[in-house]
């Protein structure tokens, strides 16, 4: 698994600024945590999401292209910190 941190330059309150994002080796998207303004509003797996969010049925190899916008800013990230970003999912989003 493959562990990324989008941040984005963005003024538009409906975009989210930063994205967290687990990829499998081949590069689909396995699970997706989306921040609004620092805070967690999106959310996506195989098994569960809100409605605004989804993954992407593709192979995601945009990021290497995205990393060179200077609007964006892509890091890897460890596996602990996307872990932090989507148990949090369950306090803001408790099943029902």
């Amino acid at each position: 698994m493959h562990y990324l941190r989008i941040q984005w330059n963005c003024s538009s309150p409906t975009e989210p600024d930063e994205t967290l994002v687990e990829l499998d080796e081949r590069g689909y998207e396995v699970r997706i945590v989306e921040r609004f303004r620092g805070r967690l509003m999106g959310f996506a797996s195989e098994v569960e999401a809100l409605p605004s969010t989804g993954l992407i049925r593709e192979p995601w190899t945009r990021w290497e292209q995205t990393a060179t916008d200077p609007d964006f800013r892509v890091q890897t990230i460890p596996r602990t910190d996307f872990e932090m970003a989507w148990n949090n999912r369950l306090r803001l989003y408790p099943p029902a």
